[in-house]
């Protein structure tokens, strides 16, 4: 009973039956994400053994929400989310069993499998939206609207975690395209748990025309400094706290001389401080500052990733790893919980469509991201392109703990 009620506390989001639905089955499609995107990045490194082939198969998963985004979160706005929801893990699920058949059967080649990334990156432009954006629907009370944002962060963080892990076993036993057919299968969580949950959809905002929707969500959400600051936040975040994970496959080969093994472990360890960092977040959100969060997080990052770029041994390396994806959850998650917060409050109808900017921003701070580390690293070698970032990060750490009353009147 102590357990359970000191859970409650912890996690107050989980008492709620339909988040718990949520989290089941959002937990299994993570990870089955994360699987085959760590299969998929051993698989073009194999093929191609090019740091900007396998940072460039990365990003382009993510370009197509650069532009398409916004219009997801029109979607988001205007269709009941479940049904979005079971159309785009649906289509999720057909792309990896069309990876896994041609990995299989040997037809799969680097440019094929830039094109199915691309294909994922359309759908992912509106499934990413409405995932978060059911969250204000599913969940009750307004309270737990932080512990859900957060909670949900960690679902991501621990697909990041298991799903590589997996894929380092897997890939080994039965080869990189059954790996992607066991993806396949993990779409059918989140059917099955949508298909459960018991709850009233928000009703649909007025037909507009799409740009003149689109346009409304632009106009608010630069017209507000708060919402603004954060979105610049997630865009600087993205591209250069996050990276460095597009060639850690290369770095894992050329640097430290391993296998898919060791990159599953480098892999699983960025997740393990991440789910770490987010229960964290989930814990202390109401009771320290966000100033606090962004801070520390960035500061870690940038310290971590740059001695991971000099590390001497596996062991070490992994260590830093998970500090590397710690920090990045503690500043990146609260950005995101707060603006998430400040939609449920201020303009739930329009929550859609900023959320998709948000993605918009997130996306093309990854792909950019990725294409920067991959021509470094081509270059000067992979320690450089994460030094790079590792310094970057370092001096933003210092420049919002200084700057921090100048950043709040100004932005």
């Amino acid at each position: 009973m102590k357990i359970q009620t000191a859970l409650a506390r912890a996690m107050p989001a989980m008492t709620e039956r339909n988040f718990r639905l949520f989290v089941y089955g959002q937990f299994i499609s993570f990870a089955g994400t994360w699987l085959q995107t760590a299969a998929e990045g051993w698989l073009v490194y194999d093929l191609t053994h090019s740091a900007a082939w396998v940072a460039g198969v990365a990003s382009l998963m993510f370009i197509p929400s650069i532009v398409l985004a916004p219009f997801g979160g029109i979607i988001v706005d205007r269709f009941d989310k479940r049904n979005v929801l079971y159309v785009t893990n649906i289509l999720g699920m057909l792309q990896a069993f069309a990876l896994g058949t041609l990995t299989l059967t040997g037809h799969i080649t680097a440019p094929i499998i830039a094109i199915l990334a691309f294909v994922l990156g359309i759908t992912t432009a509106i499934d990413a939206p409405a995932r978060r954006t059911l969250i204000n629907e599913i969940v009750a009370t307004k309270e737990h609207i932080g512990s859900a944002s957060a909670l949900n962060a960690s679902l991501i963080t621990l697909g990041q975690m298991i799903g590589p892990a997996l894929a380092g076993l897997l890939i080994p036993l039965i080869g990189s395209g059954w790996t992607f057919i066991v993806n396949g299968v993990t779409f059918l969580a989140v059917v099955v748990t949508m298909w459960n949950m018991l709850f009233i959809p928000t009703e649909p905002v007025q037909q507009e025309h799409p740009l003149t929707m689109i346009k409304a969500a632009f106009i608010y959400a630069f017209s507000d400094k708060f919402i603004r600051f954060r979105l610049f936040l997630i865009i600087f975040l993205s591209t250069f706290a996050f990276s460095y994970r597009s060639i850690l496959p290369v770095i894992t080969d050329q640097v430290f001389h391993q296998g898919p093994r060791i990159f599953g472990m480098f892999s699983a360890a960025v997740g393990c401080g991440a789910f770490v960092g987010s229960v964290v977040v989930s814990l202390f959100a109401r009771k320290l500052p966000f100033r606090n969060f962004l801070v520390i997080g960035s500061s870690v990052n940038g310290i971590s990733l740059f001695f991971f770029g000099r590390a001497p041994g596996i062991g070490l390396a992994a260590l830093l790893l998970f500090l590397t994806g710690f920090g990045f959850t503690l500043s990146f998650v609260t950005t995101r919980a707060t603006l998430q917060q400040l939609l449920k409050e201020q303009r739930p109808l329009m929550t859609g469509r900023v959320l998709s900017i948000d993605y918009m921003f997130f996306f093309t701070g990854i792909a950019f991201g990725n294409m920067i580390v991959g021509q470094i690293a081509g270059r000067f070698g992979s320690p450089a392109a994460v030094t790079s970032c590792s310094l970057i990060m370092c001096a933003a750490s210092i420049f919002f703990l200084f700057s921090w009353n100048r950043i709040r009147s100004h932005d």
